[in-house]
């Protein structure tokens, strides 16, 4: 139909799926801190936010369930591993959905299969 007409003049090349991937990957990371941020706010430590340095290379203990990993400071009360990791599990089946909701507007926004032009209403106006 209209793609016979149609022509990228830009071929399709790894950068775009790179980039998807490592704005994926950040959001997940984001996903699991914030998780371990709603687990201490919820048992009174208050909503606190790793350091900048500490961002990646403490998420394996946040992912094991410390609830202090990669914080500068000690919590006044920390959450247990199992409400750190019911609260990671939940932000980022949270963050998934998300995701896909976006996806999928943007495929039907911008992707292959949109519709890619519509006659103006002088232009349908048909006279027989």
């Amino acid at each position: 139909m209209q793609t016979e007409r149609r022509h990228t003049p830009y071929p399709f090349t790894w950068e775009i799926p790179a980039g998807i991937a490592a704005v994926a990957a950040l959001v997940l990371v984001l996903g699991a801190r914030a998780g371990r941020a709603v687990a201490n706010w919820s048992v009174g430590g208050g909503w606190r936010w790793p350091m900048a340095s500490s961002l990646f290379s403490s998420l394996p203990a946040v992912l094991g369930g410390d609830a202090g990993a990669g914080l500068g400071s000690a919590l006044p009360t920390a959450a247990t591993p199992d409400q750190v990791m019911g609260w990671v599990i939940a932000v980022e089946v949270l963050v998934v959905i998300l995701g896909v909701v976006v996806a999928v507007y943007s495929l039907r926004r911008w992707g292959p299969g949109r519709l890619k032009g519509m006659a103006t209403p002088s232009e349908a106006d048909i006279k027989i």
